[in-house]
């Protein structure tokens, strides 16, 4: 799991102290997850990510793929969501989008 450690490690863009890196470690040992998996959901996160997730969910709305509704309760959501996790969803979102129009 040392090579999870250290891509992880990277995509923070810096180097660690050992009790982050001791915290990190304990977590993934933790988990049931394969390196391969682990690099798959320890993605890079745009500094913009709050932006980009706002403009796609402007752009289903705008294109009726969304209600207001909807639109409100992912502007709320955003509230609670990590950077990581927005970006995933983000990413979901917009290929969703390409995929419908």
């Amino acid at each position: 799991m040392e090579q999870v450690l250290r891509y992880w490690e990277s995509l923070d863009g810096g180097s660690w102290d050992d009790a982050t890196r001791l915290e990190c470690s304990g977590f993934i040992e933790s988990q049931p997850f394969s390196v391969e998996e682990w690099k798959a959901y320890l993605i890079p996160v745009p500094a913009d990510v709050h932006a980009r997730y706002e403009k796609v969910t402007a752009l289903l709305l705008n294109k009726h793929l969304i209600d207001e509704a909807t639109f409100q309760a992912e502007r709320e959501a955003m509230k609670t969501l990590s950077p990581a996790t927005m970006a995933r969803n983000g990413k979901v979102l917009a290929d969703w989008y390409r995929n419908t129009v």
